[in-house]
């Protein structure tokens, strides 16, 4: 296995994938992220957050977009933009990232992703466009925007996409967490601002 992936994205991964309330855990459990993921940022050179949003390994480009989040690389923007656009597999990093840097082109992308990602009639790879959602509400929300609304109209892409019955009987509306974007917005949120929070203000 890659010295990259040993030493920067194990440790850390299974905490960024946006699945797990990591501001809850258990104090000990808590306690070893932050110095695991705070290591990471701070020795974290340019050639390394390059390597990790390109490398093959999905673990590796996610946990890059999180140090690029958490080091403040604004300059990253249109690397990492490329790499949600691309539909690349790590996509949660990507979209936290977009959220923090984001502006009206932040919001753009975001919204062509999901235009295309929702149009799928088939059971997705990756199963998390809902945090693209997120983000695009989180720069609504900061921004004053109103992107999402397309998205979520009624009739629209994400309830098009959460209506299809991917298995037989079986569809995204019947998970609440899906069904009600509050809920995993609300989560989206927390997150944000547990990372950028503990790890930002310390960045250079």
């Amino acid at each position: 296995m890659d010295d990259i992936v040993v030493r920067f994205v194990n440790p850390v991964y299974g905490c960024l994938m946006g699945n797990i309330d990591i501001w809850n855990l258990p104090e000990p459990e808590k306690g070893k992220f932050i110095a695991d993921f705070g290591n990471t940022c701070s020795i974290a050179t340019d050639d390394v957050i390059n390597s990790l949003l390109v490398h093959e390994n999905w673990r590796a480009s996610l946990v890059g977009a999180w140090v690029a989040f958490a080091n403040n690389r604004y300059e990253l923007r249109n690397k990492i933009s490329e790499l949600l656009t691309r539909g690349r597999a790590g996509m949660v990093g990507y979209c936290y990232a977009l959220a923090k840097m984001g502006g009206a082109e932040e919001s753009e992308v975001i919204t062509q992703y999901l235009e295309k990602e929702l149009s799928f009639d088939r059971l997705p790879v990756e199963r998390f466009q809902k945090v693209a959602v997120c983000a695009l509400l989180y720069l609504d929300k900061t921004n004053g925007t109103e992107y999402a609304k397309s998205i979520l109209k009624n009739g629209g892409p994400y309830e098009r996409f959460i209506s299809l019955e991917f298995l037989p009987g079986k569809s995204f509306s019947n998970d609440e967490r899906w069904r009600n974007i509050e809920i995993p917005f609300e989560h989206f949120c927390r997150t944000f601002d547990f990372i950028n929070n503990t790890f930002s203000a310390n960045s250079n």
